[in-house]
């Protein structure tokens, strides 16, 4: 057999280190002088990578450029926003070259991350945590009568990939009505899905919008002025898919005047974002930092999911979460 090389770029452990050396014998690991500081940030290019036929990583688009023997590429994160160019589209199509991201490993993490928000917000959580109310007095059942039931509530879901499939299949059981909103139809989702620019009917109806878009071109902004306007009075946004996906002046100005009762983001534009932005100042803004995807063991289901991966590469089967 071949021996190839590949490149990892993540910070592990030692016990992780061994598992990943261990599971990708007889192929040889090579990790560059520095290390990724974040999943979501590409790293600087490495001589080591002019060498490898396989990189687990987050490289820079240029130095895939110069690495002439790379084959295969798996993105150590769920989002490829900074390779889904025209440019770097064609050089993988060129040269042949396959790539594959870790949507799987956070998917379950993002969705447990919107249904904690979902339930905080329809018990009223944030509002009622330590509240010193008297049992039966008027602003006792005032409160009371604020929390809401999932089975009398209706959402949408703004996107249809790993992440808003599983929160639909968790979400369910509660009874919460569902509508999707996705780019490409399939027919077997089990709601009624409308396309990006049909919105109007999913979002006059819906208590919940959650959003798990991407960033890419037509992406950018989904979640404007407009299609704001087209929401029902007072309802409840998350997102748990990328800051870029939402008009951040456009959703203040919606939770000041009541357009959106209360909005939910583990993401933002920047992030994070400055402690003196104005949706920090808002009581019923709720924001955390891009924490949705973070889980125990992370860097060892990363691992996992690449190797399984590689069976399939060496095996010539279909990889996981191919998107190039």
């Amino acid at each position: 057999m071949e021996q190839l090389n590949i490149f990892c770029d993540l910070v592990l452990s030692s016990a992780n280190v061994d598992l990943l050396e261990k599971g990708a014998f007889p192929h040889k690991v090579i990790f560059p002088q520095r290390r990724a500081s974040s999943m979501l940030v590409a790293t600087d290019s490495d001589p080591a990578i002019a060498t490898a036929d396989i990189v687990f990583a987050q490289p820079a688009t240029e130095s895939i450029a110069s690495a002439s023997r790379v084959r295969w590429i798996h993105l150590t994160s769920a989002g490829y926003t900074r390779y889904d160019t025209p440019a770097f589209q064609s050089l993988v199509e060129q040269r042949q070259i396959a790539l594959t991201t870790s949507s799987a490993v956070f998917a379950e993490s993002c969705v447990e991350q919107a249904m904690a928000f979902i339930l905080c917000q329809v018990r009223q959580l944030p509002r009622t945590l330590g509240l010193p109310l008297e049992l039966g007095s008027p602003q006792w059942y005032e409160t009371s009568a604020n929390c809401k039931l999932l089975s009398q509530q209706r959402a949408c879901l703004i996107g249809f990939g790993g992440i808003g499939s599983l929160l639909a299949r968790l979400i369910v059981p509660f009874g919460l009505k569902l509508t999707v909103i996705r780019r490409n139809p399939r027919g077997d989702e089990g709601f009624p899905v409308f396309a990006p620019e049909a919105y109007q009917e999913a979002f006059a109806e819906a208590d919940h919008i959650i959003s798990s878009l991407p960033d890419n071109d037509s992406t950018k902004s989904y979640i404007n002025a407009a299609r704001i306007a087209a929401m029902k009075p007072g309802v409840t946004f998350y997102n748990v898919g990328r800051g870029a996906t939402v008009d951040q002046a456009a959703l203040l100005a919606a939770l000041r005047n009541g357009q959106i009762g209360a909005a939910w983001l583990d993401v933002t534009t920047p992030e994070p974002l400055p402690v003196d932005h104005p949706l920090r100042a808002l009581h019923h803004c709720h924001i955390t930092p891009h924490l949705a995807g973070g889980h125990q063991y992370e860097p060892e289901r990363l691992i996992r999911h690449f190797l399984t991966n590689l069976r399939y590469f060496l095996d010539g089967k279909p990889m996981l979460n191919r998107v190039m």
